[in-house]
């Protein structure tokens, strides 16, 4: 279950009595399943599609991380089962997943990366919904002695699934920043959006003695569903953090994105 607040500006539905509500928000919950040029109607606030959670995986309590993920589908209208239907909501590529352990050591990939075993074009991705372990193959490994640390999600599919390389013209957004699969497509045209949706629920669990320990958590959002998704590689932080990312007072050289923390008067 995914709480998600509905009608945030208030007022009714939009689709009561016959009459559409306008509403300020570039794409909402239900938006691949509302026609045009009614995209937004649900009025359901739209989702992230940037996240960092904490895991912890071993230890002398064998401790254990799941992530309940759920993703914006790649389908428009009602589903079915042929391959260009709900088939495609198995399969839905993901941006980018970095793995960082208690020493800020990072682990990751991106999509368009090369196995090392086989060589071949490996294009991570997940299915509309799943729980994955943090030992997965599907995430980054982690080495070294650490047991604990945190992964940035950047969940964004591109509107594409994991065999396709154009984005499936189903989204859509009010207004530009949010890509678009075709420079002929207006923001509000179906199609306009790539930057999807998505929602993440962290389970940890272990044993300690005869107690079995066990806590459900959401982790932290990097922005909000009115956050354009950021590219691959980009600095990792708040999207809304204004003026870039601060160096912390020790460091050598900053990286883009980030400014020299300001001078004590």
């Amino acid at each position: 279950m995914v709480p998600i607040h509905a009608v945030p500006e208030g007022g009714p539905s939009g689709a009561g009595g016959g009459l559409l509500v306008d509403t300020n928000l570039p794409f909402t919950f239900y938006d691949r399943y509302t026609p045009l040029p009614a995209r937004s109607t649900d009025r359901r606030q739209p989702l992230p599609s940037t996240w960092t959670s904490r895991y912890i995986q071993g230890g002398p309590a064998g401790f254990t991380t799941d992530l309940k993920i759920w993703r914006e589908g790649i389908i428009g209208g009602l589903p079915n089962c042929r391959t260009s239907g709900a088939f495609l909501n198995s399969d839905i590529r993901l941006t980018e997943i970095v793995r960082f352990d208690e020493h800020e050591n990072s682990y990751g990939y991106t999509v368009g990366g090369f196995t090392v075993s086989e060589f071949t074009l490996f294009i991570p991705s997940f299915p509309a919904t799943s729980r994955t372990g943090t030992t997965s193959s599907s995430l980054p490994r982690l080495t070294g002695t650490d047991i604990g640390g945190w992964l940035y999600l950047n969940l964004s599919s591109g509107a594409r699934d994991a065999g396709f390389s154009q984005c499936h013209p189903v989204l859509s957004a009010q207004r530009s920043g949010f890509g678009t699969c075709s420079d002929l497509q207006r923001p509000g045209d179906g199609g306009s959006r790539t930057t999807s949706q998505n929602w993440v629920i962290t389970s940890m669990f272990g044993t300690v003695g005869i107690n079995r320990l066990s806590v459900d958590f959401d982790p932290m959002a990097l922005g909000n569903g009115c956050t354009p998704a950021p590219p691959v590689d980009a600095a990792i932080g708040p999207a809304t953090q204004k003026s870039g990312l601060v160096c912390p007072n020790n460091a050598k050289v900053c990286s883009n994105g980030t400014f020299p923390p300001p001078v004590n008067p």
